[in-house]
């Protein structure tokens, strides 16, 4: 095997992720059930990402190590300042368990932003892609970290009753976030991505709305049956997560509006439910409470991912107006049958810095690799990277997100993976590019187009 190859899918043979997540899980299970645990969870959990810190340091998963470490400091250091004193409400005494469960929360929160603000800031920082690939460990940290917020509540204030928790209905759009992220990390494994078919993937957007859809018919019920009212807002806003739950699936309209819909990524989409519902959950629950200071820098944080995603989006449109132009006054030409169409002159393409053009309406990245010109599929079939954004090594077109690679020869992937993007032929004439619009042979099927 290709040894750049095996070094960039090394991750496949990392043990970090399974002991990360048993021992996580364990902690959150018994911390309600044992009170030296949840009487002392932040030292508990410090303790524990001390622990995982090492593991991934062992296991040379050198993002992890610091992103523990990082978490284990921000337990540390509220349990050390903020044990004996509550978050903005100063003559209130604040018990070690109330301290966790607030701590958990925030933090949730804000690793939720912090994935949410890697998306669009890629576009426009080369530092900020290369998190692009770690984006789904802290989707996943999120998830264990609201998950652990839940299982210290649910036992002590509900009885370990949706009844009981369901009542203020506040909390049910918790559960939301809670469940839609609970989703997305069982589906954030490698394996599902390429093993599950498309119908599958179907099937399992309309499971999962299914649940969903009696679990909220439960919730109201309960309010009406107590007499408690809902808000006229919050029955809108459940209408507009349905209509958007079932616009996304790969069986509704987006099918029509998108050239390349994946199971995957049409159900992760969902992240935006989840962050709606996680902005009405904690504001209602907890900021809504605390003092100006600390509700501005709540809403700020929110602006400011909002801004990053419509700035994102703006960049984008721009990006693909200009390659829609430029693919509109492009020459063709014939070579032994086949249509080439002109991508730009000799001189517009740097060496080993790659762009993406259009060819018949088909994003595709060319690389210019020592006088030689490659032109690939510019969509990564793993999460639809930017391969354009990508770097040669060792014959190999690498994916700046996750590093999956596909050879200078076919488009296919290092020896043993079956992975492959099309690669499409080249031709220079009177100083300029031309590209094929039909690929060379390859070993496997494009996943993507």
């Amino acid at each position: 095997m290709n040894s750049v190859a095996h070094l960039t899918r090394k991750s496949s043979k990392n043990f970090f992720a399974p002991i990360a997540l048993t021992l996580t899980l364990a902690l959150t299970v018994l911390a309600p059930m044992i009170s030296v645990i949840h009487g002392h969870m932040l030292l508990f959990a410090c303790g524990l990402c001390v622990l995982l810190s090492l593991i991934a340091a062992i296991c040379k998963s050198w993002h992890d190590t610091i992103f523990t470490l990082m978490l284990a400091a921000d337990f540390s250091a509220v349990w050390y300042f903020w044990g004996g004193a509550d978050f903005g409400l100063a003559d209130t005494a604040i018990d070690q368990r109330t301290l966790a469960i607030r701590t958990f929360s925030i933090t949730a929160f804000t690793l939720l932003n912090l994935v949410l603000l890697i998306g669009p800031w890629s576009r426009f920082s080369r530092l900020v892609e290369k998190l692009y690939g770690f984006r789904r460990h802290l989707g996943v940290s999120a998830f264990l970290l609201g998950l652990a917020h839940f299982a210290l509540l649910f036992g002590p204030y509900f009885d370990y009753s949706f009844a009981n928790a369901f009542l203020g209905f506040y909390t049910f759009f918790g559960f939301t976030a809670l469940l839609i992220m609970f989703f997305m990390a069982v589906t954030s494994w490698n394996w599902v991505q390429k093993n599950i078919t498309t119908r599958q993937w179907k099937i399992f957007h309309a499971a999962t709305l299914a649940i969903y859809l009696p679990i909220m018919a439960y919730a109201i019920w309960v309010n009406l049956a107590q007499n408690l009212q809902i808000e006229t807002w919050q029955y809108i806003l459940l209408g507009l997560f349905i209509l958007f739950w079932l616009a996304v699936a790969p069986f509704g309209p987006i099918v029509k509006i998108m050239r390349n819909v994946r199971g995957w990524k049409q159900f992760h989409v969902l992240i935006y439910v989840a962050y709606v519902s996680l902005i009405v959950h904690s504001w209602i629950a907890f900021f809504s409470a605390q003092i100006l200071p600390v509700q501005v820098v709540h809403i700020a944080l929110i602006a400011f991912v909002l801004i990053s995603h419509l700035a994102g989006w703006i960049v984008k449109f721009r990006q693909d107006r200009t390659l829609r132009a430029q693919e509109a006054s492009a020459e063709s030409i014939k070579i032994n049958g086949f249509e080439y169409r002109s991508v730009g002159k000799i001189e517009d393409f740097k060496e080993g810095i790659g762009r993406r053009v259009l060819v018949g309406g088909i994003p595709v990245a060319i690389f210019r690799i020592k006088e030689k010109f490659y032109a690939w599929l510019a969509v990564c079939p793993h999460q639809k990277g930017p391969l354009e954004r990508g770097q040669i090594i060792d014959g190999y077109l690498t994916c700046p997100w996750h590093k999956w690679q596909y050879s200078t020869v076919d488009g296919s992937g290092p020896p043993g993976y079956l992975d492959c993007v099309n690669l499409y032929p080249t031709h220079l004439q009177n100083g300029k590019l031309f590209v094929s619009r039909v690929p060379v042979p390859k070993k496997a099927p494009n996943p993507v187009l």
